[in-house]
């Protein structure tokens, strides 16, 4: 019995060994030490104006740990020189907030900028970004660097033309446009992307480099379901932060006043 009993775990081992390396089997947890990341760009005004912040809200990172941690926040300068700028303690079933430095928006689309910004802690930790003002928010979860991958479809938004929105004086007729925004893990990153119009592909790739830090923003023509750049194609040679968003949504499509 007991020669029996090791001719079949010796013949189930290899099955085992197969499962365990089977690619269903494989397990990424949002939990980390390292994050880098940007800020998603908000329209201020008409479509044809700058992405900056609108109408009071704020940028944030929440973080949250099962252990007690240590989490530090950097930014990169003009040149790509990394600078620590907040330091903060991560309570276990508290956790804790880190503001963000507005001016750290991308402002400029298909253009190349030092605005990305890195996370780093002792412990692993869930961290969550998070856009509010006094009407409404985002919320966006982060993925640990070593869970950052080199390719990426966009799956944006594009809000319906025609409907008036307006918040506080000055700011009306906010439309939206579908976006998407790389951020480098590395440097020397080759990335090159194919933009898609309504679901349909250019067919042509465009061809960038970045550096560790740099964020590049891609955002469609108009705020028109026919410009809407979902199904864009992003590619890279080394792991890259991608988010894909719309910068001034709509969910419900009312008027507010």
């Amino acid at each position: 019995m007991s020669k029996f009993r090791l001719l079949l775990g010796l013949l189930l081992l290899p099955i085992l060994v197969l499962s365990s390396r089977s690619p269903g089997q494989t397990r990424v947890s949002s939990d980390g030490t390292d994050f880098i990341f940007g800020m998603p760009p908000i329209m201020n005004g008409s479509p044809s104006s700058s992405y900056t912040i609108y109408a009071y809200p704020y940028y944030s990172v929440l973080l949250c740990s099962y252990d007690s941690s240590i989490a530090i926040l950097s930014y990169f300068d003009s040149t790509g020189r990394e600078f620590d700028s907040d330091t903060v303690t991560v309570t276990p079933q508290k956790g804790a907030t880190i503001p963000l430095n507005g001016p750290r928006l991308v402002s400029s689309p298909l253009t190349r900028a030092y605005k990305g910004l890195h996370l780093r802690s002792t412990k692993p930790v869930s961290a969550q970004l998070l856009t509010q003002n006094s009407m409404d928010g985002e919320l966006a979860l982060l993925l640990p660097t070593n869970c950052l991958g080199r390719n990426y479809m966009a799956a944006a938004l594009t809000t319906v033309p025609g409907i008036t929105r307006a918040f506080y004086s000055g700011i009306k007729n906010l439309e939206g446009r579908s976006l998407a925004y790389v951020i480098a893990s590395a440097d020397s990153t080759k990335v090159r992307y194919r933009i898609a119009k309504a679901g349909k592909s250019s067919g042509i790739y465009q061809t960038i480099s970045l550096n560790r830090g740099q964020v590049y923003l891609i955002v469609a023509d108009t705020n028109s379901s026919t410009s809407d750049i979902s199904g864009t194609v992003i590619e890279s040679d080394h792991p890259i932060a991608v988010f894909a968003a719309n910068n001034q949504p709509r969910l419900p499509l009312i008027s507010i006043a």
